[in-house]
This record gives structure tokens, C-alpha cells and sequence, in this order.
């Protein structure tokens, strides 16, 4: 990584990683500190950088709990270092800052060092649950105190004139102490040993992320509708299997017949059919948000659940779907087909589909003509 001095770095071993592994290694590094301190006078001295005030705060109950502990505690991140836990030093920086986008952590105690100094790549690894815990960093990290101390040193000469003079003074004199008494053999031979061990548990961890990713693109593949680009069946029961139980959601649902599709087919061919059949996905797909579920579920038929609409939001959609298509244009060579939906609607719950009351409404919209969009009413159960 170049932004990162070979120089300081000689003793450190490199890595690719993503934001999840770092975090895990950040906490192992500063779950040592948290152990030391239960010895006596083992102090301690932690100098971190979050990137973002956000990042920080999801980790400032571990600072808190080290500082209670005994240790120094140092942090600087983009944003206010006011109402920081009690006995944690924080920086401010600016966006523009040499250190504003390092994710890095030092943690010297009294028997034991550890440096993490990482650089975001603009990368993002697959088989992630979010973007944040993809990002990709390109960096070094050490067990030995020596070296630990003198990325402890660099960072810490450059927040200096944002900290308190003794705070200042306690941390330099902690890392000189490090730098000047070098790790013993046994540290060494057991820091590469570690070093190693974390290497192969991090590159486990990333071709479990890339066999999870392969996994949710074959799933993926199994619940679109190839024709059209839509979820299908198999996607709507996982979507529906997934939704807790009494979740307080209003859900309307939509249940599109595409007209006269077998007349297509029969008189045109079945290409002209599926033109047809993506004809009136895409006006589907025109007319409704992000964060609706659209489901081709039949040869001729689509599902549409509808978060957070009433009843009759719901058949005001429908309405504008069904008259999109009438008005849709096909693409040549079938430009001359004409299209035609009805629809029906009903309310949902958010773990099953009202499919009787769906077939009886859109019933009722065929039988008096088509083209149209129908609301499920009582009076129309028998």
C-alpha cells in the first residue's frame, strides 16, 4: 500500500481484508489490553483511528470498558470529539486530514504490543451482508511491541497538538519504553506463529464470503422468471416465509391477468406471446417503487405486494397499470398487438397472499368486460 511507509512497516505482515475481518482482529487486539488490566499497574495505551464519529460510537462502550480499565485511550475520527465516554482522548479531524481515512489501532500493555494500519481500496468484497462490512482495506498489523510502538509514534506526533500535554507526554513515554526494549525470542517465535495463524483464518473467512456470494447468485438465478426479469414463484415463499409473524404491515396485492395471451400465442406464435408477457412486465415495473414485490407467478398472471397501501391505494395502482398496458406500445416486428389487463386486488397479510379473494375479484373484472382493475368486496364471497 502506498500511502503506507514501507520503512515502519518492515516488521508488520501485509493483508488485503475486508471491514468485518478488521474488526474482529481490532477486538482480539483489544481484548489483550482488557486482559492485562486485570494485572496490576499494567496500564496501557490504545491509540485508534474510526474514519467517521459513527464508526466510532458503535465501538465506544470496548473504549469506555478499557479506560475503566486503566488504559489510555486515544481516538480521532471525522466528526465532534465531544461526549466521549470518560477517559478516552478524542480528535477531531478533517475530511482532508493525512489520517482522516486510516482504519488503524495500537495497543501496547505491559507485556504485549499490537499495531493494525489500514487504507480503504475503493473495493468491495462479495458474500457481505452490507456495503459497510465489504469495504476492502489494504494494510499491515504486528504482535510486536517494537514495531507496534513506532506506528504508535507516527500517529501520535501527528494528533498531538489536538491533545492534552499530558496525555501527550504519558503516551510517548509509553511508546519510547517499547521501542528501546526490543521483544525477546520467545515473544518473537510466538508473534509469527500468530501472525501466520491469523492470515489463514482471514483468507478462510474470505472464500467463505466468495462461496456465500456463489450461493445467493444460484439462489438469485432460481427466483427470477427468465423471461421477464421478475421474482417468481419459488422467490415469493422465501419472501413470505421470511416475514415474521405479526409484523404490523399494511400490504396491498395486486394480481395481473394479461388478457387474450392465448389468443396471442395461438394466432401469432408464442415469441409474439412473450413479447407480449414483457410487455406488460415492464409497464409493471413502471409503476411501482422500489421495495415493492413483483412476481411473475403464472404463464399470464403477476403478483404485486404493495407496503404500507391501503385498499384502496391498491386498486388506484391497479387501475394505472391496467391502463398502461392497454396504452402500451409493443416493440416491431408486433407493434400491431393490442393488450389488455385485468386486475385484482385485495388486502394481504404479510406472511400469506389472499389468493381466493384475488381470483374472485379479478373473476368479477372478467366477467364484466375486462381491462380493468376490481377491489375485493364481501358480497362477493358466495
Amino acid at each position: 500500500m502506498t500511502a503506507l511507509r514501507e520503512g515502519s512497516l518492515a516488521a508488520m505482515t501485509a493483508m488485503t481484508s475486508t471491514k468485518r475481518s478488521l474488526l474482529a482482529l481490532s477486538h482480539a487486539m483489544e481484548r489483550t489490553v482488557l486482559t492485562a488490566s486485570d494485572e496490576p499497574e499494567s496500564g496501557g495505551l490504545i491509540i485508534a483511528l474510526f474514519q467517521r464519529r459513527e464508526f466510532f460510537d458503535h465501538e465506544a462502550e470496548r473504549h469506555a470498558s478499557l479506560a475503566l480499565g486503566g488504559a489510555m485511550c486515544i481516538v480521532a475520527f471525522v466528526g465532534p470529539a465531544t461526549g466521549l465516554p470518560a477517559g478516552v482522548h478524542g480528535v477531531s479531524l478533517k475530511p482532508d486530514d493525512s489520517l482522516a481515512e486510516e482504519w488503524s489501532l495500537v495497543t501496547l500493555d505491559s507485556s504485549t504490543g499490537s499495531a493494525l494500519v489500514a487504507l480503504p481500496t475503493g473495493g468491495l468484497a462479495e458474500g457481505e451482508a452490507t456495503l459497510e462490512a465489504a469495504r476492502l482495506f489494504e494494510g499491515r498489523w504486528t504482535f510486536l511491541s517494537g514495531a507496534a510502538a513506532i506506528e504508535g509514534q507516527r500517529i501520535l506526533e501527528i494528533l498531538a497538538v489536538d491533545l492534552d500535554p499530558a496525555v501527550v507526554e504519558v503516551a510517548r513515554s509509553t511508546l519510547a519504553s517499547k521501542i528501546s526494549a526490543p521483544d525477546n525470542a520467545d515473544v518473537v517465535r510466538v508473534t509469527e506463529v500468530t501472525q501466520r495463524l491469523v492470515a489463514q483464518v482471514d483468507q478462510a473467512h474470505s472464500r467463505a464470503a466468495r462461496s456465500n456470494a456463489k450461493l445467493l447468485r444460484t439462489q438469485r438465478l432460481a427466483e427470477v422468471d427468465q423471461l421477464t426479469g421478475l421474482n417468481n414463484r419459488h422467490y415469493l415463499e422465501r419472501f413470505l416465509g421470511t416475514v415474521e409473524h405479526g409484523t404490523p404491515l399494511t400490504l396491498a396485492a395486486l394480481l395481473i391477468d394479461l388478457d387474450g395471451l392465448k389468443r396471442i400465442n395461438d394466432t401469432h406464435g408464442h415469441t409474439a406471446g412473450d413479447v407480449a408477457i414483457q410487455t406488460a412486465a415492464n409497464c409493471i415495473r413502471d409503476h411501482t417503487r422500489e421495495g415493492d414485490v413483483l412476481c411473475r407467478v403464472g404463464g399470464d398472471e403477476f403478483l404485486v405486494l404493495l407496503p404500507g397501501l391501503s385498499a384502496d391505494e391498491g386498486l388506484t395502482l391497479g387501475s394505472r397499470i391496467a391502463l398502461a398496458i392497454s396504452r402500451a406500445q409493443v416493440d416491431d416486428p408486433w407493434q400491431f398487438l393490442t393488450l389488455s389487463a385485468s386486475v385484482g386486488v385485495a388486502m394481504a397479510e404479510p406472511t400469506r397472499v389472499p389468493m381466493e379473494k384475488l381470483d374472485k375479484a379479478l373473476y368479477e373484472v372478467k366477467r364484466s368486460g375486462k381491462g380493468r382493475a376490481k377491489l375485493f368486496e364481501d358480497r362477493l364471497d358466495p
